[in-house]
């Protein structure tokens, strides 16, 4: 019965919107985000349809306030840095260093 394409897709489509429902978003609400960021990561650019995963919602952990779409590794990058700049700015200086 779950092996029947349209019964997959009806799944991933109710766990799709129960996972944007933490974020206080519609289906309809994530699809304009897309839009507008015209299907591409809101960090590195790169586009939804070569990426394996639909892109994340990005949040304000403090306020939960929606930032904004993006890839999987943008997202996991701003987590591990706990969302500080300082850190990412610190980074950025790094890595131009040993250019």
């Amino acid at each position: 019965y779950i092996s029947r394409p349209d019964v997959k897709a009806k799944l991933k489509l109710k766990e799709k919107i129960r996972g944007l429902m933490r974020y206080g978003i519609t289906l309809e609400q994530y699809e304009e985000l897309v839009k507008i960021q015209r299907g591409r990561c809101a960090i590195c650019k790169v586009e939804r349809r070569l990426l394996k995963r639909s892109l994340e919602v990005d949040h304000n952990h403090k306020t939960l306030v929606v930032r904004g779409l993006l890839c999987r590794r943008c997202n996991l990058t701003l987590g591990i840095v706990d969302d500080s700049s300082a850190i990412l700015r610190a980074a950025i200086l790094y890595l131009e260093k040993w250019a």
